[in-house]
């Protein structure tokens, strides 16, 4: 079933449909829509660590479902995962986020080697360097020679991420 956003479904019919447990973060369904599970089953399945529900014909992200249930309208922006975990659709770990507050909520790339975001060792210098991205600008915060002071420069610069600035 492919993603839709050109067909989205009410907040009247999601909640005729569906059942949200703020709590768990789970949908069950409340009518038996065929092939979907019986009323009062677990809705959706998980596909890329996301959780997926399929209404009349449209797949959704189950994060976004729980929004329009609560909220009473689709998010604006995206919904940022506050533990990181994207099949967590507990109401208290979502979020509404703009694609730059998403992306700094965000573990460590593959190819980090210094266990902290922002931060990685210069060969050609022999120093530490400090960065930061905000709104898809890389700003270098300075080249250290001691690991503890780049952090320290990379973590007093993360107040420009808000809510959403994490070390690791």
């Amino acid at each position: 079933m492919p993603y839709s956003t050109n067909t989205r479904i009410t907040f009247a019919r999601l909640r005729k449909v569906l059942r949200y447990d703020a709590q768990t973060g789970a949908f069950t369904w409340l009518v038996q829509l065929a092939p979907r599970g019986p009323v009062g089953s677990i809705a959706g399945w998980v596909s890329q660590n996301r959780v997926r529900i399929g209404v009349d014909g449209t797949e959704y992200l189950a994060h976004r479902l729980a929004w329009l249930y609560v909220k009473g309208r689709w998010p604006r922006h995206e919904i940022d995962h506050i533990n990181r975990n994207s099949s967590d659709n507990r109401w208290c770990n979502l979020r509404e986020a703009t694609a730059s507050e998403n992306h700094c909520n965000t573990g460590l790339r593959s190819d980090n080697t210094s266990g902290v975001k922002g931060v990685h060792y210069r060969t050609d210098r022999g120093k530490w360097e400090a960065r930061i991205k905000l709104h898809q600008k890389v700003y270098v915060l300075g080249q250290f020679p001691v690991f503890a002071n780049a952090v320290r420069a990379r973590a007093e610069a993360l107040v420009l991420h808000g809510a959403f600035g994490t070390l690791h």
